[in-house]
């Protein structure tokens, strides 16, 4: 990774200067963040920088699990999600607008929340290519909104209030 051989590069680079281990990877906040460089700290003034890094190395390990467990944890209901998606797709493009021809042909007399299905897919189907582009335009602002540091932070603060789900991001 050439980003993090020059973050190295230029730890070394400090050591080589007379700065502490911990004072040459405080240069670099973005990689290494304050609990690593207080442990680093803590190890190089007790003289167990080994026991501090062996302490690292779990922490990483547990993060790295983490993450993993909650990875594996949101990809069923966001697969189901996709899938009901990609289903009600079908049903409004294809499956309601034959029957909806049917019904035009029995002149049948329909209770409004059919009327409203039949709307509704009609709707979807005329407009399709906006709705497309309305959800893509979301999907974008979304993303760029979250890269900010006031969406990225409000984003989080959503995630943990969602019901079940939240518990297990905090």
């Amino acid at each position: 990774n050439l980003a993090f051989r020059r973050v190295l590069q230029d730890v070394i680079f400090g050591l080589e200067n007379g700065m502490n281990l911990a004072s040459a990877m405080g240069q670099h906040p973005n990689v290494f963040s304050q609990l690593f460089l207080s442990l680093v700290h803590v190890g190089e003034n007790t003289g167990r920088l080994d026991l501090a890094f062996e302490q690292i190395g779990k922490y990483l390990e547990l993060e790295k699990s983490t993450s993993k467990q909650v990875k594996s944890a949101t990809r069923y209901p966001m697969f189901v999600m996709g899938a009901m998606s990609v289903a009600l797709a079908v049903i409004s493009v294809f499956v309601i607008p034959a029957f909806s021809a049917t019904f035009e042909r029995l002149g049948a007399d329909l209770p409004w929340q059919t009327v409203a299905l039949m709307n509704m897919s009609d709707f979807i189907v005329q407009y399709w290519p906006l709705m497309l582009l309305f959800i893509m335009a979301s999907i974008f602002g979304f993303k760029y909104y979250i890269k900010t540091e006031r969406g990225e932070l409000n984003w989080d603060r959503r995630k943990l209030g969602i019901p079940l789900a939240g518990n297990v991001l905090e």
